[in-house]
């Protein structure tokens, strides 16, 4: 705790050389919150800890994650406005680094050779899930979805179209919404097809298709339909 403009900190603050002058700092800045030596649990507010660092709530919040990751701190709440983050201050095991630091050229070598596998293993691995998202997401594209008559008169209300919605969906309902001896892809464009097959000569000269001739018109293209199927399996057949 700060008393005269005093603080206890232990010798290892100085010997970790991974610490950068920003980490210093608020490490140091952590350790003046401390109520006697053997307290390490402390829990300023945000604010009160940057401004006491000079640094902004941002920049001390990444630094202070730093300081978990190099096994300086503990860190719980998220410390929202007005509100503390609780801090377990440690000491890293500074002892383990410096003989890892201290290892032969051969073993250097072979560290960098692991490090170097597991890097691109992890790479690899980054790419080929990005790959398989990607697939996952065209599948989705192209994945025919069978509309309900409700979808397809509100098509037809806003293109303004004159197929009657209930004759096209049981129509295709019938064959498996085949477009031919395909699997359909795209009902919106086929029912186009079907008001241009129906009324598009008859619109340009402005003259309007009566109930019989509506019901002849729709029954040709189901035959048309029909027949076409019937000579596909016919020329099937005979290959």
């Amino acid at each position: 705790m700060l008393d005269n403009g005093f603080f206890v900190a232990p010798n290892a603050v100085l010997f970790d050389d991974r610490l950068s002058k920003i980490q210093l700092k608020v490490l140091l800045a952590l350790f003046s919150f401390r109520d006697g030596r053997t307290t390490n649990l402390v829990y300023p507010k945000r604010e009160t800890l940057a401004k006491r660092c000079g640094y902004s709530v941002k920049i001390l919040s990444r630094t202070t994650t730093q300081l978990c990751d190099l096994g300086w701190l503990e860190k719980r709440g998220n410390g929202g406005r007005n509100s503390p983050c609780f801090y377990t201050i440690k000491s890293p095991d500074l002892e383990a680094q410096t003989v890892t630091d201290s290892v032969t050229v051969t073993d250097s070598v072979t560290v960098t050779d692991s490090v170097t596998i597991t890097v691109t293993d992890s790479v690899t691995r980054k790419e080929e899930t990005k790959e398989e998202t990607n697939k996952e997401k065209v599948n989705k594209k192209n994945l025919f979805v069978r509309p309900t008559v409700e979808k397809i008169k509100a098509f037809i209300f806003e293109q303004k179209l004159r197929v009657d919605a209930a004759v096209f969906f049981d129509h295709y309902e019938a064959n498996g919404w085949m477009a031919g001896k395909v699997k359909m892809k795209d009902w919106q464009a086929t029912l186009r097809n079907w008001n241009r097959r129906q009324y598009g000569k008859r619109e340009g000269f402005g003259g309007k298709e009566t109930r019989r001739e509506h019901h002849a018109r729709i029954s040709s293209i189901i035959n048309e339909d029909f027949e076409r199927a019937v000579e596909d399996e016919l020329c099937e057949s005979v290959v």
